[in-house]
């Protein structure tokens, strides 16, 4: 999460501290390999990453946070765009 001036939050808002010792900011990178074809026979599946996080430990559902570009008729897709993710490893 992002405020108004451009700094990351933290999932209940708080501002994220980078000296902080514990928390890291995480890049994900995805790619999938012999993925299963979900579609017909005569086309190959339109392959998304979507990404979903829980913000609290107390918190039921997902939220969705970001998802990939859509890529066309590809079961080994590798996506351009990455994930950065705030992980405290504190906790």
């Amino acid at each position: 999460m992002v405020d108004q001036e451009g700094q990351q939050l933290l999932g209940d808002g708080r501002l994220l501290e980078r000296d902080t010792p514990t928390v890291k900011v995480i890049s994900l990178y995805m790619k999938g390999r012999d993925l299963m074809n979900m579609d017909d026979d005569r086309d190959k599946s339109d392959c998304q990453v979507v990404l979903k996080m829980k913000w609290l430990s107390t918190q039921q559902d997902w939220s969705e946070v970001d998802r990939t570009e859509c890529i066309m008729d590809n079961l080994n897709p590798s996506w351009q765009s990455h994930f950065d993710v705030v992980f405290n490893f504190g906790q």
